[in-house]
C-alpha cells in the first residue's frame, strides 16, 4: 500500500496547507491585536480548521488509504469508479466554494474574469476588507466617536471588539437578536419596543432602530468593498483554500459511507488494519461534530451584526443544513459502520440516548449560547488548542488498544 499511503500524504499535506494558510495570513495581515478578534468571530473558518480540523484529518488518514488501496485492487471498475469519483468530488467542492465566497477563484485565476466588487449586492466577511481600510473607518459621520453626535454606524473594527468583549462575560448572544422580518399579517410583537443594545450602534434601541443600523452596516461593508485595492490578502488566501475545505469535508462524508457500504470486503481484505480504521473514523467523527458548533455560534454572531442583510446564502440557509448532515453521518457511522459490534454499538446507542434526554431538557438558543460563548466570539485560543490536543492523545493511544486477531493482510504493489 506504499503507493496509496504516498498519494493520501500528498493530498491530506495540501489540505492541512489549506487550514494552517488562512489563518497564517490572518495573523500577518491584521496584527497582534484585531487578527484573534476576527478569528474568534469567524472561528468555524480560521480557528476550527488549524486545531480539531487537523486532527480530524490525522485521524482520517488510514481510512482514507484503505479506501484509495481497496478501490485500486479490489472493486470492479474501482480505479475508473476512483478517478471519476476524485473529479466528482473535487469539482463539486470547487462550485460550493464558489456559492459560499460568493466569488468563483478559478475563473478569477485562470481567465481573470472580472471580480464581484463591482457588485453592489456583494456584503464581504469583515476580514476581507484591508487592514487600512478598516483602520481609517471613524463610523458614520466620520469622527462621531470623538464628537458629540450620535453615530449612525460604529466604526467596524470597534463594534467587534465591544462584540467579543460581550461575548467573554456573558453566556450567549440570543437576547441581542431582532426580528427584522416582520409579517405584515400580523401585529408587531411588544419586544420590538424594547431597548436593547444594538452592536452596529454600541447603545439601546428599539428594534426597528437596530434593524436600521444592521442594514446600514451591512450597505457601507459593501459600498467599501467595491474597491479592489480594499480588498485583503487573507479574502483571497480564503477564497483560495476553500474549495480544499470543502474538498475535505465531503471526503469525511464519503469515507465513513463508503467504509459503511464495503464493510465485507474490508473484514476480507483489510482485517488487521480494521481497528485503526475504526477508531480513526470514529475519532474523525468525533471532531468534526464540534464543526456544526461553531458554525452555528458563527451565525449567531453574525445576526448581532448583520442581522438578516448581509446576503450570504450560507448565513441565511447551509447553517441548519450542515449541523443536519455532519448529524446524519455520525449516526450512519455508529449503526452501519460498528454494526458488527453489538456491545459497542449499544454503549454508544446509550450515550446518545442520555444526551438526547439532556438537550430535548433545555432550549436550542441555550445551547447556541455556550457555543458562542466558548468556540465562537467569546472564545481563547487555548479552548481550541486544549480540544485538539485531546484528541491527538485519543488518536495515539488508540494505536495501543488490544486489536483484534486477523489473518495475513494481503500485500499491494500500489
Amino acid at each position: 500500500m506504499i503507493g496509496a499511503r504516498i498519494f493520501v500524504a500528498l493530498i491530506f499535506g495540501i489540505l492541512a496547507a489549506s487550514f494552517i494558510g488562512s489563518i497564517y495570513i490572518l495573523m500577518i495581515e491584521f496584527g497582534n491585536q484585531d487578527w484573534f478578534q476576527l478569528a474568534a468571530v469567524y472561528s468555524q473558518a480560521f480557528l476550527f480548521f488549524p486545531t480539531i480540523g487537523l486532527v480530524a484529518l490525522i485521524a482520517c488518514y488510514t481510512p482514507a488509504t484503505i479506501f484509495i488501496d481497496l478501490y485500486w485492487h479490489h472493486v470492479n471498475n474501482g480505479r475508473l469508479r476512483l478517478l471519476i469519483g476524485f473529479v466528482f468530488i473535487a469539482g463539486l467542492s470547487v462550485y460550493i466554494a464558489g456559492i459560499l465566497s460568493g466569488r468563483n477563484i478559478l475563473l478569477e485565476t485562470i481567465w481573470k474574469a472580472e471580480q464581484p466588487a463591482t457588485q453592489a449586492d456583494i456584503v464581504p466577511a469583515i476580514w476581507e476588507l484591508h487592514p487600512q481600510t478598516l483602520a481609517k473607518d471613524t463610523g458614520n459621520p466620520a469622527n462621531c466617536v470623538t464628537s458629540d453626535e450620535l453615530c449612525v454606524r460604529q466604526p467596524i473594527l470597534r463594534s467587534v471588539q465591544i462584540l467579543r468583549r460581550v461575548s467573554q462575560s456573558r453566556t450567549g448572544l440570543t437576547a441581542f437578536s431582532r426580528n427584522c422580518s416582520r409579517d405584515p399579517l400580523l401585529e408587531d410583537p411588544p419586544s420590538d419596543n424594547l431597548l436593547r443594545y444594538c452592536f452596529p450602534l454600541l447603545r439601546k434601541v428599539d428594534a426597528k432602530s437596530c434593524c436600521f443600523a444592521q442594514e446600514r452596516f451591512s450597505r457601507e461593508l459593501s459600498n467599501m468593498y467595491r474597491e479592489e485595492e480594499k480588498h485583503s490578502q487573507t479574502g483571497y488566501i480564503h477564497a483560495v483554500s476553500l474549495p480544499f475545505k470543502v474538498f475535505f469535508m465531503l471526503t469525511i462524508l464519503m469515507i465513513g459511507g463508503l467504509l459503511a457500504t464495503w464493510r465485507q470486503k474490508l473484514d476480507r481484505f483489510y482485517e488487521s488494519y480494521m481497528p485503526r480504521v475504526e477508531n480513526g473514523v470514529l475519532i474523525g467523527a468525533t471532531a468534526m461534530l464540534f464543526w456544526p458548533v461553531t458554525n452555528q455560534a458563527f451565525l449567531q454572531s453574525a445576526a448581532t451584526l448583520y442581522g438578516p442583510y448581509s446576503g450570504s446564502i450560507y448565513q441565511d440557509n447551509l447553517g441548519a443544513a450542515f449541523s443536519l448532515v455532519f448529524g446524519f453521518w455520525a449516526l450512519l457511522i455508529l449503526f452501519f459502520f460498528f454494526r458488527h459490534h453489538e456491545k459497542t454499538v449499544e454503549l454508544w446507542v446509550k450515550i446518545l440516548g442520555a444526551v438526547g434526554s439532556v438537550l430535548a431538557a433545555v432550549s436550542y438558543n441555550f445551547i447556541i449560547d455556550y457555543a458562542v460563548r466558548f468556540t465562537g466570539a467569546g472564545t481563547y485560543m487555548w479552548t481550541f488548542v486544549i480540544l485538539a490536543l485531546l484528541g491527538l492523545m485519543v488518536f495515539i493511544s488508540s494505536h495501543f488498544w488490544p486489536a483484534r486477531k486477523s489473518s495475513d493482510t494481503p500485500k499491494s504493489s500500489f
